[in-house]
């Protein structure tokens, strides 16, 4: 029999609307589930309730909004846990199926939480007892709070009673007394002997939703391709042969799935074909010998048009896509001959880039950077290295220097661009070198090559937007080894990563995700692995997560990481996973005296 063997509740905040607006926005509520004498590890199906406690007790809130006169949520919520450990945002309606919590939540007496859990096997189980929900864990925020508005009659009694005993003095606390400040900077607290605590997740985590079935673009995972246009995943299987490809829109904002009609979608052949971000809508474009011809899908109208292609584009070509404001860019180029059109988001039309000045660069091996108004090419001609720039308006090529680029042209290069900087690395005799160029100086700096990070086969460059880091992984018939540096531009120095990584030995190869609080490990396989690492603690740390089998999508859109397993089969269930990173927003003070 499942039963609950601790729980506990923390507000992390608590929005103040009006003078007498007490509910909290959401309420992270954790707890421990044992199944029999067994912690239980896994993923776990649950429904919460609010209560009043006592013998009148009645139902106020369902997780899903269902109707209170019934005894429990007719939905559940699929969580993960974690040596019995699981944690769920009551009414944060960002989660799939949550229903806001009521406006008089907070002046509702005597309020405990009440749960649900059905671990698969022996269906649901109403969690015993229910937990009380007390007044200490609540933490208020307020954008603003008229001046003089609280007075010492809104304070609780034994507050006032505490404040009445100061006579103007300093109020005492005893030993591991708790308060809640929302900046580690609180002067107030520290003098008054309180030492500070961060209050967050009591981890960076994985959060799932189940799919409908009806509705799931899972079987769009393989065999497809996707792109991430700043605020919509979109992802696109290929048809071909007569028969409509097939696609489906993510919003990161409502976090909800968009399928795509496909009376009138494309059926272009893959192998010659790409998918194009143009201002919220879809683009897809393919290449032919008779011509080049592009579909749009347009979110507005929900239905797909035909957007006329210039003429003059050479196929076969190296094909190059690039994601500016002003609208996209689609450079082909065949040997040492370019040509491109961008399409122009206000008439809904590609237009020709002008030829006039355009470098004669070896395409096939060119290397592209985005800029604002344009973007940087960095190649060779005539065995030269040539870097390039290329702005929109008014269009105009000009050449940059190139003289400062001191490494061997070649496929073995690393490169990241920063969005200012863009570094390039080559393994030399054994170890990184590496150098930089500044567009703002026109400039190129090499890197320092003391403590330069040793070379090695496997290797992936990601930039935190602070530093960039380099990881090697040592393939060996024992095992990989990772080795890893981080890169300071500011101090113009390396350092090497403790890397005591949970999983040293990797097969396949994990897939590395710079976020801007540490690095996230995320290895695809069966049984999937993750690790995080801690920029300022300089250390690795395991993380639970779910299994993604092989073959699994996993993208950073923004501030997080989404994960969607491949399903073979359209209808079988379909999870979209979420790894949400920790965020402190507030903090404890805990006295010492």
């Amino acid at each position: 029999m499942p039963y609950l063997r601790f729980g506990f509740l923390t507000v992390l905040s608590l929005s103040l609307v009006g003078a007498n607006a007490q509910v909290p926005g959401w309420i992270l509520f954790q707890g421990r589930v044992n199944v029999g004498q067994q912690v239980f590890q896994g993923w776990g199906h649950f429904k919460f309730s609010f209560v009043t406690g006592g013998p009148e007790a009645s139902i106020i809130w369902h997780h899903d909004g269902s109707d209170v006169a019934l005894e429990r949520p007719n939905n559940a919520l699929q969580l993960w846990v974690t040596n019995g450990l699981f944690e769920v945002a009551l009414g944060d309606t960002s989660v799939g199926g949550m229903a806001p919590l009521p406006a008089d939540l907070g002046r509702t007496g005597n309020l405990q939480v009440r749960v649900w859990f059905n671990d698969g096997e022996h269906g649901w189980e109403r969690l015993m007892p229910d937990l009380r929900v007390g007044a200490v864990p609540y933490a208020l925020h307020a954008d603003g709070v008229r001046a003089e508005s609280i007075t010492l009659n809104h304070l609780a009694p034994e507050l006032q009673a505490r404040l009445g005993n100061t006579n103007g003095g300093t109020a005492t606390f005893g030993e591991g007394a708790l308060m809640l400040a929302p900046s580690v900077h609180a002067s107030n607290l520290m003098q008054a002997g309180f030492a500070p605590f961060p209050l967050q997740f009591a981890q960076t985590m994985w959060q799932t939703e189940y799919l409908d079935a009806r509705l799931t673009p899972a079987y769009l995972t393989a065999r497809g391709t996707n792109v991430w246009d700043g605020s919509s995943l979109w992802l696109w299987r290929w048809g071909g042969n007569g028969q409509p490809g097939q696609g489906a829109r993510y919003d990161a904002a409502t976090r909800r799935w968009e399928i795509l009609p496909t009376v009138g979608a494309p059926a272009f052949d893959a192998s010659k074909s790409w998918i194009v971000p143009s201002g919220g809508d879809l683009m897809i474009v393919e290449a032919g010998d008779s011509g080049w011809r592009a579909s749009r899908f347009n979110r507005a109208s929900q239905a797909w048009e035909t957007a006329a292609m210039p003429a003059g584009l050479p196929w076969p070509a190296t094909v190059t896509v690039l994601d500016l404001p002003e609208g996209p860019v689609l450079l082909a180029g065949v040997e040492s001959a370019l040509a491109g059109a961008q399409y122009n988001l206000e008439e809904k039309a590609w237009n020709t880039i002008p030829t006039n000045g355009v470098p004669a660069l070896e395409w096939a091996g060119a290397k592209w950077a985005e800029l604002t108004n344009g973007w940087l090419v960095l190649g060779q001609s005539g065995g030269e290295v040539q870097l390039w720039r290329y702005q929109t308006s008014p269009p105009a090529w000009q050449q940059l220097a190139a003289a400062g680029f001191s490494l061997n042209w070649g496929s073995g290069l690393q490169t990241v661009w920063t969005g200012a900087e863009w570094y390039w690395l080559e393994a030399q005799g054994g170890m990184w070198r590496g150098t930089r160029y500044v567009v703002a100086s026109n400039q190129w700096v090499d890197l320092p090559a003391t403590n330069a990070p040793a070379a090695h086969a496997a290797t992936q460059c990601l930039w935190t937007g602070k530093e960039l880091i380099l990881v090697n992984v040592a393939v060996a018939s024992t095992g990989n080894t990772v080795y890893s540096a981080r890169f300071d531009p500011l101090n113009n120095r390396w350092r090497a990563m403790t890397f005591a990584a949970p999983y040293s030995a990797f097969a396949p190869p994990p897939r590395w995700m710079a976020l801007p609080e540490g690095l996230l490990m995320v290895r695809v396989s069966d049984p999937s692995r993750y690790a995080r690492y801690d920029y300022a603690a300089d250390r690795w740390q395991p993380l639970d997560g779910p299994n993604l089998g092989f073959e699994a999508l996993v993208l950073r859109t923004g501030a997080e990481v989404l994960a969607l397993p491949y399903q073979p089969l359209p209808e079988e269930p379909m999870y979209l996973h979420r790894f949400v990173p920790a965020q402190p927003v507030g903090w404890y003070y805990r006295s010492a005296r």
